[in-house]
């Protein structure tokens, strides 16, 4: 999972890592939840909730295909980072 995150982040992709699954897809979430505004610099109140949902434990399966649908990250409020310019730890 660590490899296919580094080649989405590299080729300019926008990873969404969902964290309330654990394991790595957590320490994934965390690592873009720690530099959301450069993942989603344009990101509204929406998105920004809808992104903590998806990394929290407590919430549903059902909850989390409603959080990850595609009108939460629309051009207005999703970017891809700058290529390359994000290098994982």
């Amino acid at each position: 999972m660590r490899e296919e995150f580094d080649l989405c982040v590299a080729s300019g992709v926008v990873p969404i890592p969902v964290g309330a699954t654990g394991y790595m897809a957590e320490t994934l979430w965390k690592e873009v939840d720690g530099r959301f505004a450069h993942f989603f610099p344009k990101a509204n109140a929406s998105l920004r909730k809808s992104f903590k949902a998806i990394g929290d434990h407590s919430t549903a399966p059902s909850k989390l295909k409603e959080e990850t649908g595609s009108e939460k990250c629309s051009t207005e409020n999703c970017k891809k980072p700058p290529h390359n310019q994000y290098k994982s730890p």
